[in-house]
C-alpha cells in the first residue's frame, strides 16, 4: 500500500532441522586386511614391469608379448584398424574385447588369424552393445619376458627405500592396507551420513528445491556448452522437455538441500569452526612444494573467494571426522549447559566445543 508505503515480500527460508538421537549413532567400522596374496600379485606385477622382452621362434603363449596387426568389423563398418601393436597375452585382459587374448595364444609369427568376439552387452558405446566384431589378426613378432629373480637385489633397485624383499612386502602391505583404509573409511563416512538423514526431520519449502533444481540444470547447461552442445540441442537428441528434466533432477535436488541443512545443523550443533591459521596451513599444504605448480595454485587459491573455498572444504571435513567418531562411540556426550558442543574423551578444557 502506499499511504504509509508498505512493501510485503515472501521469501524462502532456512527451514529448522530436527537432528533425533544422533549421538545413540553407532556403526561398525571396516577394519582393512592386505592378505599376503594380494601382496604378491603386486610384487609379481614389480617383476613384470622390471622385466626384459626377448624375441622367440615359437608360439604365442600367455604372458608373451606380440606385435600385431589388428582390423576388426562391426556390421562391416570398421571399428579397430591398426598397425604394429605392441600387446601381452594375458588371460584377464578385456581389452579390445575378453576372450581376444586367448585367441591369440598359439599363433605363429606371420600367421594370419580371424575368429569373432561378441562385444558386453553394457559395453559404453551402445550402438556397439551385444554386437560381434569380426577381427583380422597378423603377428609380426612374438617376444617373451624375461622376469628379474625375486631377491634383496630386485628389492634395493625399484627405489622404494627398502633394502631387502622382506622390507618391500611389508612397505607394499602397509601402503594398500592404508589405501584400502583411506577408501574405507570414506565409506564409512557415507555410510553415517546417511543414518544421520535418516534420523533427521526438515521439510524444505517448494521454492527452495525449485532453485536447486535450475542450480543443477544451470550446471548441466555448462558443461554441455564446454562439449559445444547446447541444452537445446540435448533435449531434442533425448527426445524431453525442459519440464521433463527438472522433474528427474528434482530428487537429487531434494538430496543434495537436505544433506547440506542437515550436515550445517549437525556442524552448529558440535561447535565446528574452521580459523584463519586452519586454512592457511591447508592452502601450504595443498600448493606442495613444486615451486611452478606451487605459484600457479598460489593465484588461484590465495585469494579471499579461494581461501574461503579452503573454508568450507575443511569445514565439511571436519563434520564428517566428527560424524564418523560419534558414529565409532569416540565422542563422549558431558553434561554441559544446553546449546553448547559435547566433549570428546581426551580433550582439555581450552579444546572443549573445538
Amino acid at each position: 500500500q502506499n499511504e504509509p508505503l508498505t512493501i510485503e515480500a515472501t521469501v524462502a527460508v532456512r527451514p529448522p532441522v530436527v537432528l533425533g538421537e544422533y549421538h545413540q549413532l553407532r556403526l561398525d567400522p571396516e577394519v582393512i586386511d592386505v592378505s599376503s596374496e594380494a601382496v604378491e600379485e603386486v610384487v609379481n606385477s614389480l617383476r613384470r614391469d622390471n622385466g626384459t622382452w626377448e624375441p622367440v621362434e615359437r608360439p604365442a603363449e600367455l604372458d608373451d608379448m606380440v606385435t600385431i596387426a589388428v582390423h576388426g568389423e562391426v556390421d562391416e563398418a570398421v571399428v579397430v584398424d591398426d598397425m604394429g601393436v605392441e600387446y601381452v597375452l594375458t588371460a584377464e585382459s578385456t581389452n579390445p574385447l575378453p576372450g581376444f587374448a586367448d585367441r591369440l595364444v598359439g599363433i605363429n609369427r606371420g600367421e594370419l588369424r580371424e575368429f569373432s568376439l561378441p562385444f558386453p552387452e553394457e559395453y559404453p558405446q551402445a550402438n556397439l552393445a551385444g554386437k560381434e566384431c569380426h577381427f583380422t589378426v597378423t603377428v609380426e613378432e612374438i617376444k617373451k619376458s624375461n622376469l628379474p629373480e625375486l631377491n634383496d637385489e630386485f628389492a634395493r633397485g625399484l627405489n622404494m627405500q627398502v633394502e631387502t624383499l622382506a622390507e618391500l612386502r611389508d612397505k607394499l602391505r602397509e601402503d594398500m592396507r592404508k589405501r584400502g583404509q583411506a577408501i574405507a573409511d570414506q565409506h564409512y563416512q557415507e555410510r553415517a551420513v546417511q543414518a544421520l538423514l535418516e534420523g533427521a526431520q526438515v521439510e524444505l519449502p517448494p521454492l527452495l528445491v525449485d532453485h536447486e533444481v535450475e542450480h543443477i540444470l544451470s550446471d548441466q547447461a555448462e558443461a554441455l556448452q564446454r562439449q559445444q552442445v547446447s541444452m537445446e540441442a540435448y533435449l531434442g537428441t533425448v527426445g524431453k522437455s525442459v519440464e521433463q528434466l527438472q522433474e528427474e533432477v528434482r530428487p537429487s535436488a531434494v538430496e543434495r538441500i537436505t544433506r547440506s541443512l542437515v550436515l550445517g545443523a549437525l556442524r552448529e550443533k558440535e561447535g565446528i569452526t574452521v580459523g584463519p591459521q586452519e586454512v592457511a596451513e591447508e592452502l601450504k599444504s595443498m600448493l606442495g612444494d613444486s615451486a611452478t605448480e606451487a605459484e600457479s595454485l598460489r593465484r588461484l587459491l590465495d585469494t579471499d573467494n579461494g581461501r574461503a573455498s579452503i573454508g568450507n572444504i575443511l569445514l565439511n571435513r571436519k563434520t564428517l571426522e566428527r560424524l564418523a567418531s560419534i558414529a565409532r562411540g569416540e565422542v563422549i556426550v558431558a553434561a554441559s549447559p544446553a546449546g553448547s558442543a559435547p566433549a570428546e574423551e581426551g580433550q582439555g578444557e581450552s579444546e572443549r566445543g573445538a
